[in-house]
C-alpha cells in the first residue's frame, strides 16, 4: 500500500543489512520535499525523536517516490525541531536578473552580486541519487563529485548568510 507522506514524517534509508540513514520530510512546496539526512547510523528499532538535536548530514530539494512506494519506510512523525532545520536559499533567474529565493518560495528579491556569486540555481534530485550518495558514505559505492551538492552544509551557510 502506497505510503502518504507529510511534513515532519521520519523514515529508515536502508544503508545495507541492519543499518539505515535517518530522514525527515522538514519542508513541502506543492509536492517538492525538502529532506534532510541526519549524521546517524541506526536499525530498525528507533524512536522517532531521535532527529531532535541530531546533526544533519545530507539536505535536498526531492520527490516522493521511494516514500511513496514504501522503500523509505516512514516510522513515525515528528514536528519538534521543524524550527531548528536550516532553510536553504537559492537564486533564480527572472529574465535578465538574479533573485534570491526562500526554499518554500516564501520571499523572493533582486540579488546582490555577493548572493548571486554564492548561491545555487535550485535544483530537485531523484530519491535515488540521495540514497546512493548515503551509501557512499558508508562504504557501499563510489563517492561522486556530483555528490557534493547534497551535503547539508550549504543549507546551514546560506541560512546563516541571507537576511530577508
Amino acid at each position: 500500500m502506497p505510503q502518504r507522506v507529510k511534513l515532519g514524517d521520519v523514515f529508515l534509508i536502508p544503508i545495507d543489512q541492519g543499518r539505515n540513514g535517518l530522514g525527515q520530510i522538514v519542508g513541502d512546496w506543492k509536492g517538492e520535499l525538502y529532506i534532510v539526512v541526519f549524521d546517524k547510523v541506526v536499525n530498525d528499532d528507533i524512536a522517532v525523536a531521535t532527529v531532535d538535536g541530531a546533526a544533519i548530514q545530507l539536505a535536498v530539494l526531492t520527490l516522493d517516490a521511494k516514500l511513496h512506494r514504501g522503500d523509505w519506510r516512514i516510522i513515525g512523525n515528528y514536528q519538534n525541531n521543524l524550527g531548528t532545520i536550516p532553510q536553504p536559499w537559492f537564486k533564480v533567474s527572472q529574465g535578465t536578473e538574479m533573485y534570491i529565493e526562500a526554499r518554500d518560495r516564501s520571499y523572493t528579491r533582486k540579488a546582490t552580486s555577493s548572493e548571486d556569486a554564492m548561491l545555487r540555481l535550485r535544483t530537485v534530485v531523484a530519491p535515488v541519487r540521495l540514497e546512493t550518495a548515503l551509501k557512499a558514505m558508508h562504504g557501499i559505492g563510489n563517492w561522486h563529485s556530483r555528490f557534493d551538492n547534497l551535503k547539508a552544509d550549504y543549507a546551514v551557510e546560506t541560512a546563516k548568510a541571507i537576511v530577508p
